[in-house]
């Protein structure tokens, strides 16, 4: 964060779809269906919200202690095979002064997360919430993910910014 100049969202869209194209990579979904990836300012605190798994965290602040994630495991036709809503947890990252960029996606679901062995199943971001070292809340935001087809768009490939 420091003294950079923020690039406006759609700027950053822009060199995202004009690399996809300049390097011949062809996908039905793009970033700009999702209007990703977004970046929120609160409290002194720069949360990007790079898609259902992934979050960039950074901030000029002192207090910054820790990062807590909440994550929630979803599985294909969870819906129909799973009796009760998907399994939430929480995962702490410490914040040592630099960027950090947490991805769940290669997070194991706790066992009777899946749906079945035979199933496809996911980590996805639900929250955010940046603390200090007593815990008190800094800063939190919430995912779009009633807005963001998170399965599909994991299985896409968008590009590097």
């Amino acid at each position: 964060m420091g003294n950079d100049k923020q690039l406006p969202r759609r700027s950053i869209l822009s060199s995202i779809s004009a690399t996809a194209i300049g390097s011949g990579i062809a996908t039905v979904t793009t970033a700009q269906d999702y209007d990703r990836p977004r970046t929120v300012v609160e409290n002194g605190v720069e949360f990007t919200k790079w898609d259902c798994t992934r979050i960039i965290v950074d901030t000029n602040r002192d207090d910054l202690a820790e990062v807590w994630v909440q994550v929630q495991y979803i599985a294909e036709y969870w819906r129909e095979e799973l009796d009760t809503t998907t399994h939430m947890e929480r995962v702490t990252a410490t914040y040592y002064g630099d960027e950090l960029d947490i991805n769940t996606h290669r997070r194991v679901p706790i066992e009777g997360a899946y749906a079945g062995a035979d199933r496809l199943s996911w980590t996805i971001i639900r929250d955010v919430t940046a603390v200090d070292q007593y815990g008190t809340e800094i800063a939190s935001v919430e995912w779009p993910i009633e807005e963001w087809n998170c399965i599909s768009m994991m299985e896409e490939t968008i590009g590097e910014i």
